[in-house]
Parts: C-alpha cells; sequence; structure tokens
C-alpha cells in the first residue's frame, strides 16, 4: 500500500491558502511481511524518517549516551525567536535597532534604506508585492522591509508593532514605496543557513551614510538567548492576557521543572481562569 499526499502553506497576496506539494511514501505490507525487504520507503523533502518504517536499528551510541544518563547535546542547536517576526527576519532586527536613536521617530530623518540579504529570505519575505504595501498582520510580520523600517522608527519590534494602525502608518508606507530597496546578496547567501545574515545600510537626509550587519541574530545557537531574556520575553507575551500574579507564578514553575516531582502545579496554573 503506498500513501501520497502534498502539504505546504502557499501565500496568494494577502491570504494563506493550503498547496498540496511534499510527497511521502509509506509501504505497510513490506513491514509486515518481511524485514528483510530490500527497497527503502522513500520521504519526501522534510519528512521524517522513522527507523521503524525505514527497518533500520537504533544508533547504538545514543542508546549508549541515554545509558550513561550522558546531558543532551542537539539541544544547544536550538533557535529562539527574539521577535515576532518570521526567522530569517530576525537578524535584521538586530542590526536595525543598531542605528542611532536619533532616527526614531523622525522619518524625514531617512533619505535611504537598503537592505542586503540572502536568497531565502529574499524569495520568502521580501520579493512579493504585497510586502511593499502590508494591509494584514500575515503580511506585515513576513515582510522583511516593513520590519526593518519599523525598528528603525520605532526603536523595538512588539506585538503591538503588527496593529493595523501600525501597519498602514502613512509615514511608514511613504518610506516603504520611496525610499527602500531590497536585494539578494550572493555574498550572504553563502553564509546561510550557517548564520542568518542581514545588512542595512541608511542614508541620512544630510548624507552621512552607515552600515550596520548582523550575522547571528539573538535567540540563535550562536548567539544565545539568556534565561533572563527568555523569561522577559515569556512576560511579555503572557502579561497581555495573564495577572502579573500568574505570570510570575508560571515563570517560577518551568524554571523549576527539574526539581519538582511531576506537572501537576504548573498545569494548574495554565489552566487558572480558562
Amino acid at each position: 500500500m503506498q500513501t501520497q499526499a502534498r502539504s505546504a502553506w502557499k501565500r496568494r497576496g494577502e491570504h494563506l491558502s493550503l498547496d498540496l506539494t511534499s510527497n511521502f511514501q509509506i509501504a505497510f505490507d513490506p513491514f509486515v511481511l518481511s524485514h528483510g525487504r530490500q527497497r527503502r520507503p522513500q520521504f519526501g523533502q522534510g519528512m521524517l524518517q522513522s527507523g521503524v518504517f525505514g527497518g533500520e536499528g537504533f544508533d547504538e551510541d545514543v542508546l549508549r549516551r541515554l545509558e550513561a544518563k550522558a546531558p543532551p547535546t542537539r539541544i544547544l542547536d536550538t533557535y529562539i525567536k527574539r521577535w515576532p517576526v518570521e526567522y530569517h527576519a530576525q537578524s535584521a532586527v538586530d542590526a536595525a535597532l543598531q542605528f542611532p536613536a536619533e532616527l526614531r521617530g523622525h522619518p524625514d530623518r531617512i533619505g535611504s534604506i537598503e537592505i542586503d540579504t540572502f536568497e531565502a529570505a529574499y524569495q520568502i519575505i521580501a520579493k512579493d508585492p504585497e510586502k511593499w504595501n502590508p494591509k494584514t498582520r500575515e503580511t506585515a510580520d513576513h515582510s522583511l522591509q516593513y520590519i526593518v523600517v519599523a525598528a528603525l522608527l520605532d526603536g523595538d519590534v512588539t506585538q503591538r508593532t503588527f496593529d493595523p494602525e501600525r501597519i498602514r502608518d502613512p509615514r511608514t508606507l511613504d518610506i516603504l514605496k520611496n525610499r527602500v530597496t531590497v536585494r539578494e546578496d550572493p555574498e550572504l547567501t553563502a553564509g546561510y543557513p550557517e548564520g542568518i545574515p542581514n545588512r542595512i545600510t541608511v542614508t541620512t537626509a544630510g548624507g552621512r551614510r552607515e552600515v550596520r550587519e548582523t550575522r547571528y541574530p539573538k535567540g540563535h545557537a550562536r548567539n544565545p538567548m539568556t534565561d533572563e531574556e527568555v523569561g522577559t520575553k515569556f512576560e511579555a507575551n503572557a502579561g497581555e492576557r495573564w495577572e502579573p500574579h500568574r505570570v510570575a507564578r508560571v515563570r517560577r514553575l518551568v524554571w523549576d521543572l527539574e526539581r519538582g516531582r511531576n506537572l501537576e502545579g504548573l498545569m494548574r496554573a495554565l489552566a487558572e481562569g480558562s
């Protein structure tokens, strides 16, 4: 028996649609009838290649590490989003926030903005026409150029950055239309996916030119967030929904998971008032 499916989200203008594109094949009967089959099932790109369906044994090295209770290592490669934007734009926010504070709130001081990025970012969050004139949060937080302009003008990127009135701010839209360019830089493309490189060049109205580049955004495995930064991010987001005492309690319980006997306290705190 073969099962085929296609699954991938595709953007069309301001809307999301489901375009089934990933293929996978899982042959169950050879597994059931014989463990000695010659042909391994093929999985589409991005699919989990299971040892069960692949007919391969466990990695003995991994089993030995588990038996010895060795500390995990792969978890240290985890990426955490510092900012509420698509991941390829994380380093662009970091770079934008390095510019002088004198630009914040003063669009008249910005002559031009040049954004150099890598191919994946250009294809996913920059090239489409709607990125230059976002009308929804879903488009704005996936628009490299909008994110950069908002970060430069506001000196921060938060959930409020994607409120409808902020997205449609005439000053921001004017800069996007008349003063921003975005291009793919082969040198930056070569630095991905090992890094997430973005470069921003701002020329002020007075003609001064400044450049900022970030390769490893805050939250990248090579530039990890501290425990305090992760906690602050949690408080900023949860604080919009919960009372301060509940936010503080959940944060404390999460950090104490290693010392707790079970998850009962955390589950109660999460379910409180729901």
